[in-house]
């Protein structure tokens, strides 16, 4: 099971570090508003090293369903 996927790490303007799963996201065709939007409900961590710990959670979550995360991890910036 394969989808246009991506677990993304994007650093928010408090500071936080918010990671989410999404599929087919178009980040170069969004704003910084609206990238903060799409991840205000995203889980929110306090630095990367707990930002990958949470990456690594998704992908053995999605690994252990039979499911692939087509793109790994990317970061927005």
């Amino acid at each position: 099971m394969s989808a246009d996927n991506a677990v993304y790490i994007r650093p928010m303007p408090d500071g936080r570090i918010a990671v989410k799963l999404i599929n087919s996201l178009y980040a170069e065709d969004m704003s910084d508003s609206d990238l903060d939007k799409e991840f205000a409900d995203a889980p929110q961590f306090t630095s990367m090293e707990e930002a990958y710990d949470e990456d690594e959670r998704i992908q053995d979550e999605v690994a252990n369903i039979g499911g692939y995360i087509e793109y790994g991890t990317e970061i927005l910036k």
